[in-house]
């Protein structure tokens, strides 16, 4: 098994593993980053159509109290999505962020100790999955690199 193409295969296969595990992990459900905006959503869209709707002092042909009403409705919403974007949402769901490739791309990057650094689990389970990847993934990829180092001194 400690052949050049038999480590390889396994470092390849830990890493596809670790990629399809990690996506199993954390896209059990939304961050609550994005339920809230979500909400948000909801209620802005909510609060327009009661405000030209419901209220009998206001509807669209008197045109000054509509633009103060929507204009207010539409500061608090805005209000609202900066301190979200200020917070770290980008308008990816859990599932644009944790691809296939992503994931493939940060599971090499734990295990080869490059360090990613563009996305991270957020879930406790997430987190702690890492640290056993890393645990078991790190050895393994010093195997990697020694069978490779005999293979290159063997060339020269």
């Amino acid at each position: 098994m400690c052949t050049q193409v038999g480590v390889g295969g396994l470092v390849v296969g830990y890493a596809i593993i670790g990629a399809l595990g990690f996506i199993a992990i954390e896209t059990q459900q939304e961050y609550p980053e994005i339920v809230e905006i979500d909400k948000l959503k909801k209620n802005f869209s909510h609060q327009l159509w009661y405000h030209t709707a419901a209220d009998s002092r206001v509807n669209i042909i008197n045109k000054t109290a509509f633009d103060t009403n929507a204009d207010k409705i539409l500061k608090e919403f805005q209000k609202n999505v900066v301190a979200a974007v200020k917070a770290g949402y980008n308008g990816k769901t859990v599932h644009d962020i944790w691809s296939v490739p992503a994931a493939l791309m940060f599971s090499l990057s734990v295990f080869t100790m490059i360090g990613y650094g563009n996305m991270v689990p957020r879930t406790p389970w997430g987190k702690g999955a890492t640290v056993v990847y890393a645990i078991f993934g790190i050895p393994l990829y010093v195997l990697y690199f020694l069978n490779m180092g005999k293979v290159l001194a063997g060339t020269f």
